[in-house]
């Protein structure tokens, strides 16, 4: 007689799986040619361009103060290449990412995280927003912004059982996600 075991459902608790709404895309063109350069770093203001197969995206990014912190050029860096996405970017009729959903991310960013945070990776959303993602040291944070750049909605969960997992706005849980990039999600 064989036992079997009952393993317990693991719910769905990312925004990648609530919605199937994130997509991977292919780099158009060489990667050294991807490499964002930052045109200008002036007080409230850092230019960014990308540039691959004759495309050129470029972008203002607003900052609240200068010196700025030491995760926010990296960052700048890793969004650029969404600026190339043209419209159907998916082959299934996908909007180009609007560059609100950018900076509203970017602007986010600036009230939660500490100086030494861990950089997020950049995804499309297949509706012109954009996903952050942050997945290490235990922790699985995603965060979704429309492309008008108005909602935040935020997934967290922590593997390590050490703070409660939960889900919603990121104005509602801005005091969360402070301790959060204080405490764990740290540059090493």
């Amino acid at each position: 007689m064989s036992a079997s075991i009952a393993l317990p459902l693991r719910r769905h608790r990312t925004l990648t799986d609530r919605r199937n709404d994130i997509s991977t895309v292919d780099s158009p063109g060489n990667p050294s040619q991807l490499a964002p350069k930052i045109l200008s770093t002036e007080p409230g203001l850092i230019e960014v361009a990308v540039e691959a197969g004759g495309i050129t995206g470029r972008m203002e990014f607003r900052v609240p103060h200068v010196p700025v912190p030491g995760w926010l050029i990296p960052t700048l860096r890793r969004s650029a290449p969404l600026l190339l996405l043209p419209s159907n970017w998916n082959c299934q009729g996908a909007p180009a990412v609007e560059r609100t959903a950018i900076q509203a991310a970017v602007d986010a960013l600036w009230s939660f995280m500490s100086d030494q945070s861990s950089i997020p990776q950049w995804t499309p959303t297949r509706t012109g927003g954009v996903q952050l993602d942050w997945h290490e040291n235990g922790i699985d944070l995603e965060i979704e912004f429309t492309p008008e750049g108005t909602n935040a909605t935020a997934v967290f969960e922590d593997n390590q059982g050490i703070i409660s997992d939960w889900d919603g706005t990121v104005a509602e849980h801005i005091e969360d996600l402070r301790a959060i990039f204080s405490e764990r999600l740290l540059i090493h």
